[in-house]
């Protein structure tokens, strides 16, 4: 309920006073203690030696039970999981093939993981009867059915101030259950029972070091030699940063014998890219809601003569009856009553408040109606936001500061409460005296890479790029072309020869992009259900040599092109007249080109 504005009380905006926080000294000393616990390092050696630089085992001289025996510093009690836990889980509760369990095995003849089974339930004597067949067994989220692991997932979130995760592997003695990957995770793996030998990989490219993606299996030719071999043993803990290509098995270690490790990650998708992605989506949204033009759809056929055209005046159109126009510029639509009758068309922008009834028809008769609905977020700043995303991805790719973990401190610095502000208006400010420092090198860092975003989208090529991506949403939404799908549609796909004429099948049929190098990519609609996204986007693939002559389609339509007019830049006229005619066959069949009659 709104009301007046409260009066403030006495001293509020006038002198701010500062939440107390916890002293700096203490949570050194509570971190240490848990990275001793973890790595056997201190806070500060951890982040300055090891963090996203560099792998680290910690090879634990205590007991092989040492987890099962030994209270983690922040928790209330030992970590409880162990291989008979994880039989008992199984036995009694209701656990699914992929959601909860993964069993896999590694065939180093095919050198390829192979899964037992992707669906159904998981019961405990199919599970017991795998792992003596040396099926390995990858268990997900364990911290759902033992309050310890729980727990020590939430002090790992309170740590590194982001989001964690935990997952278990069974591995039998002599085999291995994955293929060589690396993960977008950075890994925190701690050896519970038995042993297992580890080869760590160097990321093959640049761009995989810190990765936000996980990356596909590996072969063994794909990746260079281990920069470790090392064996873990329980007891023993191992980081990697995400990126860090690895592999584990049985076969070498002394004694062979049953391995059980739990991985804890953190910083998955928390990189000051997806930070970045989320301050500028909150920033357009908060543009659109406050400002018109941000919430107007793009038009298409103005832009292709010249410009956007922005129609301030849509039409309200009953059919058979007198046009109303309405103004969207005002803050409240004219209110209209009127009747539709069998044949009458009605059109509503987008938030016109509407209801419908058939209290006062004449004569009172049941009604039926169909609505057609199009631009829902299809508007210049949903536009905009693919545009952001696609170039922060851009930038992340290709830097690895965009890639690199969002600072621990930014949960006590960033935010509406921590600002200048807050602090005016309410009197009080959240942020510690000490962090005044820190949050102003946060705040400047993210403006360094606000201006680096910035520049790099005053690019048309960025644009170009960003519009793509933001086409290829909206073609794996559409519907076939009538031309090749509807009623009348004839599938043929006749034996072309280069004097025919072809055309595309629609103006919206397809998306040609250049992003790949030395490729021409044809993303088209020609195979999509008439239930959305049931289907993938049709995908062809060229030599960039191709790209001419699918443009010259795309700006002919609807006038039908000549095969041998196509312009395709090879020497040997037969080997152009060839690639016109793969070029056109491939689109036929796609469904997304017509020959003219």
């Amino acid at each position: 309920m709104k009301g007046n504005k409260k009066r403030p009380r006495d001293g509020a905006g006038s002198e701010t006073t500062h939440v107390p926080a916890a002293a700096s000294t203490a949570n050194t000393e509570k971190y240490d203690a848990f990275f001793q616990f973890l790595l056997g390092v201190t806070e500060r050696e951890f982040f300055h030696t090891y963090f996203e630089k560099k792998p680290l085992h910690f090879k634990r001289s205590g007991p092989a039970d040492f987890f099962r025996n030994t209270t983690p510093p922040l928790c209330s009690s030992p970590l409880q999981w162990s291989g008979d836990l994880m039989r008992r889980v199984c036995r009694d509760k209701s656990l699914m093939f992929t959601t909860d369990i993964n069993i896999v095995k590694y065939k180093q003849d095919e050198k390829k993981r192979v899964p037992f089974q992707l669906s159904g339930r998981v019961d405990e004597p199919t599970l017991s009867a795998c792992i003596k067949e040396g099926w390995s067994v990858r268990f997900l989220r364990p911290h759902e059915h033992s309050p310890s692991m729980a727990e020590f997932v939430s002090t790992i979130e309170e740590v590194f101030q982001c989001s964690s995760g935990v997952n278990s592997y069974w591995t039998p003695k002599g085999s291995q259950g994955f293929a060589p990957h690396y993960d977008d995770v950075d890994v925190f793996l701690l050896q519970l029972e038995g042993s297992k030998r580890w080869r760590l990989h160097e990321a093959p490219l640049p761009s995989d070091r810190l990765s936000r993606h996980s990356s596909e299996d590996y072969k063994p030719n794909e990746i260079g030699p281990a920069m470790i071999t090392t064996t873990l043993r329980a007891g023993d803990v191992l980081y990697m940063p995400r990126g860090t290509v690895h592999q584990g098995d049985t076969y070498a270690t002394d004694p062979q014998e049953d391995s059980l490790h739990v991985t804890f990650s953190a910083f998955q998708m928390h990189s000051m890219a997806d930070m970045l992605l989320r301050i500028t989506q909150f920033q357009i949204e908060t543009l659109a809601a406050n400002n018109v033009d941000w919430r107007l759809s793009f038009n298409w056929r103005d832009q292709s003569v010249g410009g956007c055209t922005r129609r301030r005046f849509p039409r309200t159109v009953s059919v058979g009856t007198a046009v109303r126009t309405t103004n969207l510029m005002r803050s409240v639509l004219p209110m209209i009553t009127t009747t539709l009758r069998a044949g009458d068309v009605l059109y509503m922008p987008r938030g016109t408040v509407h209801q419908g009834d058939t209290y006062a028809t004449d004569p009172q008769e049941d009604s039926l109606h169909v609505t057609f609905s199009a631009f829902q977020m299809h508007s210049m700043a949903d536009m905009l936001l693919r545009i952001t995303q696609f170039q922060i991805e851009t930038l992340a790719a290709n830097n690895v500061d965009w890639r690199r973990g969002v600072p621990r401190s930014w949960f006590r610095t960033l935010g509406a409460a921590y600002g200048r502000g807050f602090a005016e208006e309410t009197g009080v400010c959240a942020l510690h005296p000490q962090d005044a420092s820190v949050r102003a090198a946060n705040l400047k860092r993210i403006r360094t890479l606000v201006t680096e975003l910035n520049d790099a989208l005053q690019s048309a090529a960025a644009i170009d790029n960003g519009v793509d991506r933001y086409a290829l949403d909206v073609l794996a939404k559409a519907q076939p072309p009538v031309a090749t799908s509807g009623l009348n549609a004839t599938v043929e796909y006749p034996t072309l020869t280069i004097d025919h004429c072809v055309k595309l099948a629609s103006s919206n049929c397809l998306r040609l992009v250049m992003y790949v190098p030395e490729e021409a990519q044809v993303f088209h609609n020609g195979h999509n259900s008439r239930v959305c996204l049931e289907t993938s986007l049709g995908h062809l693939r060229f030599e960039r040599e191709f790209a001419a002559a699918v443009a010259t389609l795309m700006s002919s339509f609807p006038t039908a092109v000549r095969v041998g007019d196509l312009p395709m830049p090879f020497e040997e006229e037969q080997d152009a007249n060839d690639n016109r005619l793969l070029l056109v066959q491939s689109l036929l069949e796609a469904r997304v080109l017509v020959v003219a009659k």
